[in-house]
């Protein structure tokens, strides 16, 4: 079993001092807690796992979908997926054959002017859509529209915390509370007095259906880094692959996890923003060759046809701005539905990573590598579901989990 390590607990308690190991490893002191529990880097896990590919599905190529934008799974082996390209829901039974579709482009009910979020609770398909900020509600059956309603915040100055948020994005709970995600606007300019492109936040409060509040704000985590540089009279900012980000999930049982890519610390809360559990796995982050990333990138632009004007912008923004010395330790967390959690996490090898999958404590049930191409996107009973980008198309894939102990 994978027992926490007193001595590496020592040890880390010991190292806090040193700011070099602090960066090597991409932990803050502040952001442990007295019962985080520290696990050896070499920690045996208590299982071997197997991956057995399955003919899945067969009706996917008739389907002809490109970009595949999310994945949900019912109880009963049905499978959900957005085609994100026609703006439509999907569904193909456990056998892969194509049950149904709904929902196209546009604003009304059913439609979508971009990718929503999907999830399957208490077998209801609900799906948020970040931009018009309204939930649509499918039968699992027939995918049928059942509801459709915009749980706008009502009384939001009551809540103080949230002066100056807006609200984001929605996750579901089987208890029919909403937890919402509040976000800050993005103020670039190093001069203004709201400058705060290095410190963005996210906060999160329980709501109804209707958009009244159940609750304060529950919790905060740290958002996204950006680079920014000052460029004649213009403020630059840019996003990059190297830069620290959050990443949060919820369980079907209403855990919340939080973590931030920097280091393999992660927190789990439960659904009033009590902390529960808190795990450590020391992993050491890889050296950045930024001037390896800046070429990729570049090619990745022009791949993409980019206007060579706007490569040129961000390659200034590259060149002048401050960046950090290591990569990210985490890539991706999923949360399956036996209360386990798939960590992902950068190797130095570029066409595969490391998997890690614990229990909601940190004990580590199993370990594997896992190529890049293809992104694990859900876990639902025996089952891993993936994409994979096959001549510029996208691949569903499903693989059946079998775990032997050790």
């Amino acid at each position: 079993m994978a027992k926490p390590s007193l001595g590496l607990f020592l040890l880390f308690v010991f190292l806090v001092g040193c700011n070099s190991s602090n960066e090597q490893y991409g932990y803050e002191q502040e952001n442990f807690d007295e019962t985080t529990k520290v696990y050896e880097i070499d920690t045996e896990p208590e299982y071997q796992i197997h991956f057995d590919k399955t003919a899945f599905p067969k009706d996917l190529k008739k389907l002809k979908p490109v970009n595949i934008g999310g994945i949900a799974a019912d109880e009963a082996g049905n499978v959900f997926f957005l085609d994100s390209d026609k703006r439509r829901i999907l569904k193909v039974d456990k056998n892969g054959y194509y049950q149904a579709s709904n929902g196209r482009e546009g604003n009304g009910p059913g439609e979508f002017i971009a990718t929503p979020k999907i999830r399957v609770v208490n077998d209801t398909l609900f799906a948020f859509a970040p931009m018009l900020r309204r939930i649509t509600v499918f039968s699992t059956d027939s995918l049928q529209v059942l509801d459709t309603y915009t749980p706008y915040p009502k009384g939001k100055k009551d809540v103080q915390e949230l002066n100056g948020f807006d609200l984001s994005m929605i996750y579901f709970t089987k208890n029919a509370q909403l937890l919402a995600q509040f976000n800050e606007p993005i103020f670039s300019n190093p001069a203004h007095k709201s400058y705060n492109a290095d410190s963005l936040f996210s906060k999160f409060a329980l709501m109804n259906k209707d958009g009244n509040f159940l609750s304060g704000v529950i919790l905060e985590q740290r958002g996204k880094e950006y680079l920014t540089v000052k460029s004649g009279c213009q403020i630059k900012i840019s996003a990059a692959p190297f830069l620290s980000q959050p990443l949060f999930i919820t369980s079907d049982d209403g855990d919340i996890i939080l973590a931030s890519s920097r280091s393999f610390l992660i927190n789990v809360y439960d659904f009033k923003g009590t902390l529960k559990n808190s795990f450590f796995y020391p992993l050491e982050r890889l050296k950045i060759n930024h001037e390896e990333v800046l070429e990729e990138q570049k090619k990745a632009f022009e791949a993409e046809m980019m206007d060579e004007s706007l490569i040129k912008i961000w390659e200034c923004v590259y060149k002048k701005a401050q960046k950090p010395e290591y990569w990210p330790v985490l890539e991706e967390m999923v949360v399956d539905d036996n209360k386990r959690l798939w960590v992902e996490t950068r190797t130095n090898d570029p066409n595969k990573n490391t998997w890690w999958v614990v229990d909601m404590e940190g004990t580590l049930h199993a370990k594997f590598d896992w190529p890049v191409q293809e992104e694990i996107q859900l876990i639902k009973g025996d089952y891993l579901y993936a994409t994979k980008v096959t001549n510029e198309n996208e691949e569903l894939m499903r693989y059946r989990i079998e775990l032997e102990e050790r």
